[in-house]
C-alpha cells in the first residue's frame, strides 16, 4: 500500500491555512467534479502539404520561416541571447 505524505497546513492567498495537496489529489477531486471530454478525431490541415507539417527530411526545418510564411509573423527570436555562442572551429565533431 502506498502512503500518502503527510499533509501539511498551507497558507492560502486568503490567509486562511487549508490542507497541502497532491498532485494525485487535485487531480481526483478534477475528475470526480468534471465529466471527462469526448475525444474528438484529428483531422489535418489539408491546406498545408504534409512535408510542411511533419518537415522535409531534404532541407532543415525553420520554425520562424515557417510561421513567417504561413502566418506572415517575423520574429525577433536571437539565439545568443539564451545560449553561449559556442566557436565552432574549437569544438570536436561527435
Amino acid at each position: 500500500m502506498k502512503a500518502e505524505p503527510e499533509k501539511q497546513p498551507a497558507k492560502s492567498k486568503k490567509g486562511k491555512h487549508e490542507t497541502l495537496k497532491t498532485d494525485s489529489m487535485i487531480a481526483q477531486e478534477k475528475s470526480s467534479t468534471k465529466p471527462q471530454r469526448e475525444l474528438v478525431r484529428y483531422i489535418p490541415d489539408t491546406s498545408v502539404p504534409l512535408t510542411q507539417q511533419l518537415g522535409d527530411d531534404t532541407a532543415p526545418y525553420d520554425q520562424f520561416e515557417m510561421n513567417q510564411r504561413l502566418y506572415g509573423t517575423k520574429s525577433t527570436y536571437n539565439f545568443e541571447l539564451y545560449t553561449t555562442k559556442l566557436d565552432e572551429s574549437k569544438v570536436r565533431d561527435a
